[in-house]
């Protein structure tokens, strides 16, 4: 019988069956939602690290921007630099104004959209703290390693 490869920080398998469940692009990426999941090949709940139950979270501060903004910006002002200190100046200003303008209208819809991505988190955490009054679940948790504090944890 075959064993099933074991899941790295980019890759994930089921722990029960050894299907692929998903890819991640960073090791760090991280949701919020409910971290017990379940496998879509043979129904088994897995414990997924990526997902951070948003109850137990601090509440996460919206960046004023994020940082493509702040990267396409300075990229944006690197090429309009360039375009005044070298010869391909056409090319460099034309590329200055392209970054400016798009890292610009993301920042308008980074802000704009703002307000609506605070309420999912909140409903996020709504769900959350719903989830976290089921001992079962709590127990779970408990299982693969997730700290809960002592008033939730308490069955």
């Amino acid at each position: 019988m075959k064993q099933p490869a074991k899941s790295t920080p980019f890759v994930y398998l089921c722990p029960q069956c050894g299907e692929l469940l998903y890819y991640r692009l960073r090791a760090r990426d991280t949701h919020y939602g409910a971290p017990l999941r379940p496998c879509p090949h043979c129904g088994a709940t897995y414990f997924d690290p990526s997902y951070l139950e948003p109850a137990l979270e601090k509440r996460p501060r919206l960046p004023l921007l994020p940082g493509t903004v702040w990267g396409g910006l300075l990229l944006g002002l690197a090429f309009l630099l360039g375009a005044a200190f070298l010869p391909q100046k056409l090319e460099l200003a034309v590329m200055g104004v392209l970054f400016f303008g798009a890292s610009l209208w993301y920042a308008v819809d980074w802000r704009r959209t703002a307000p609506q991505r605070q309420a999912d988190f909140e409903r996020e955490q709504a769900e959350s703290r719903r989830r976290l009054q089921d001992a079962a679940y709590r127990r779970a948790l408990r299982e693969h390693g997730v700290k809960l504090p002592e008033e939730e944890s308490a069955d």
